[in-house]
């Protein structure tokens, strides 16, 4: 377990971004996008595939009020 990224005080389960209630709050396509871009840096890390999971990363964790 880790703190939810978003600050509710909630935590997130390891391997999950984080807390469910808050995941729910991500519009589907930030979902889809955090998904793809760590699928991409699984089967090839590199350094542009974590700056995309990182962008997507940030962008899902800003969206949730």
């Amino acid at each position: 377990m880790h703190p939810c990224p978003t600050g509710c005080g909630d935590s997130a389960a390891t391997g999950k971004l984080m807390c469910p209630l808050c995941w729910r709050e991500v519009p589907k396509h930030l979902q889809q996008e955090v998904y793809r871009t760590w699928r991409d840096y699984d089967r090839q890390p590199s350094d542009a595939h974590w700056t995309s999971y990182r962008d997507a990363y940030d962008a899902a964790v800003g969206s949730v009020p």
